[in-house]
């Protein structure tokens, strides 16, 4: 087909793949859209199923590299990490438990705090309810707390368990909480008094009243030596009878120390006041 260039002022655009001559913005088909015998007759059959088809695969690549992959059938969620092993409980141990057991008592100034050289003593109820002056504690922590507040109004917390302590054995709540959990470990809790066997003689190993590890206490404005010396220790000794805790001077302590560990000590045998140091008691009654 022979073409007349002289009727054509504008450049003459031809195109490549179907031979038409191109008018200034008209549309264009794609090879894809080649349809008929000069389509067949330009590619071939097969050259313009393959350009068809390669145009489709650029059009599918994006959708099918979104298409998130399938987990196997059957999987459960997570099979791949290692199952998690489950944390052993602890037991709560509550004030009412250490009342059902008998390891503490209820009753007008049953329990005490010691804070800064005072002692402050508090009933209990036999729900485990702390009471002092009017008003009622669930916790232990929330009584120590008040009380110490009382002196400084600047505390903000206090581990009530170690703070508060059984007027009648001098043991504190958290040391009665061990005994418990342990004769329940050994399969000893569920006769009352008998999950904890009562001490005789003089036994040691009784917790300081004025150590307290877990709380914060308020930093002295005057200035501490480089070198602070270690706290004095307090002394202690256990009535064989009335079982209350005392606390032993220095002076006085020789004698009881060297006296067999089985030996039965009495409030009688005091030679010192009693009413004195804690639980700034008399001595009891009895012959």
């Amino acid at each position: 087909m022979a073409l007349d260039l002289s009727t054509y002022a504008a450049p003459l655009l031809v195109s490549g793949t179907s031979g038409k001559v191109l008018e200034l913005g008209a549309r264009v088909a794609y090879a894809p859209d080649l349809r008929g015998a000069d389509a067949k007759r330009r590619f071939g059959r097969g050259s313009l199923e393959a350009t068809a088809a390669a145009g489709a695969g650029d059009d599918a690549a994006p959708a099918k590299a979104a298409a998130p992959p399938k987990a196997a059938a059957g999987a459960p969620a997570g099979a791949g990490a290692p199952p998690s092993k489950p944390k052993p409980a602890v037991p709560n141990v509550t004030i009412k438990d250490l009342i059902d057991a008998g390891l503490i008592r209820p009753g007008p100034d049953a329990v005490t705090v010691s804070y800064k050289n005072s002692a402050t003593q508090g009933e209990l109820l036999p729900d485990g309810t702390i009471v002092y002056g009017g008003t009622k504690f669930a916790t232990a922590s929330a009584f120590s707390v008040h009380v110490k507040r009382l002196q400084t109004p600047s505390k903000q917390g206090d581990d009530g368990w170690r703070s508060v302590h059984a007027a009648g054995s001098g043991l504190s709540l958290h040391d009665l909480r061990l005994r418990l959990l342990q004769a329940a470990a050994a399969g000893g809790v569920g006769g009352g008094a008998a999950a904890a066997p009562k001490p005789r003689g003089r036994p040691r190993g009784r917790p300081l009243t004025y150590q307290e590890p877990d709380e914060d206490e308020e930093e002295e404005e005057e200035p501490q030596p480089a070198a602070a010396a270690e706290p004095v220790e307090v002394h202690w000794v256990q009535c064989s009878r009335c079982e209350r805790w005392r606390v032993v001077p220095d002076a006085h302590w020789g004698p009881i120390a060297a006296a067999d560990e089985d030996a039965d000590w009495f409030c009688r045998d005091a030679v010192w006041d009693l009413r004195a140091h804690e639980p700034f008691e008399p001595a009891c009654e009895g012959a």
